[in-house]
């Protein structure tokens, strides 16, 4: 799939989705959810990769247990990327209520809940506040360990070179309930050809 490129430009909001034939570890099969692209470099994080290894216990209820009933299912901490991995975040789809609110307002003797807005109704928020205080300003959160990374340049490279599409992203996308599913079902809602992609083999040489 060399010089396969996507259809897009990359963009905050949009999706990467991994080429088939894109083997890095880190990447294989993944959706990446820009959060920023610019002169400076890119940043995302990985929609697809729960912890969910039976050898590896990454799941909410054990690591963070007031958030457990919070969190979309699956309810498991979920690998962002390979940089800053031990960075634990939590993002949320926040609410029109939510809008202009970044802190407590002493002024005001309000105790609103954080956010660090990212746009497109999404915003980080305190894992340590816990998820009451966000009632009523954010209707979905999930957790992230680490994230996705490039260096100037570095992601236009390659895009380039057929690793990744660039597509437009949906609003089930970030929060989806079946993530090991969501490379598939993000390429075959695409138009034809691209919607073929979705039908590669994990492993063309078995089959």
């Amino acid at each position: 799939m060399t010089g396969m490129v996507g259809v897009l430009s990359p963009a905050a909001h949009r999706l990467l989705v991994a080429g088939p034939d894109l083997e890095d570890k880190h990447f294989r099969r993944t959706v990446v959810y820009l959060l920023e692209h610019n002169e400076q470099g890119s940043v995302g994080i990985v929609l697809n990769r729960p912890y969910n290894h039976p050898t590896v216990t990454r799941t909410v209820a054990e690591l963070l247990p007031m958030w457990q009933a919070a969190v979309n299912d699956p309810a498991v901490i979920f690998g962002g990327g390979p940089v800053e991995q031990s960075a634990t975040r939590c993002l949320a789809r926040i609410t029109d209520a939510a809008a202009g609110v970044d802190g407590p307002d002493a002024e005001l003797g309000l105790d609103l809940p954080r956010f660090m807005p990212l746009g497109n109704h999404l915003a980080w928020v305190d894992l340590l506040a816990g998820p009451e205080r966000y009632l009523g300003y954010a209707v979905n959160f999930r957790i992230f360990a680490g994230c996705a990374g490039w260096g100037p340049g570095q992601l236009t490279d390659e895009i380039a070179a057929g690793g990744w599409l660039v597509l437009e992203s949906a609003p089930e996308d970030i929060f989806s309930a079946e993530p090991d599913t969501l490379w598939s079902g993000v390429l075959r809602r695409q138009p034809v050809p691209l919607a073929w992609l979705s039908t590669y083999p994990p492993n063309v040489m078995l089959n």
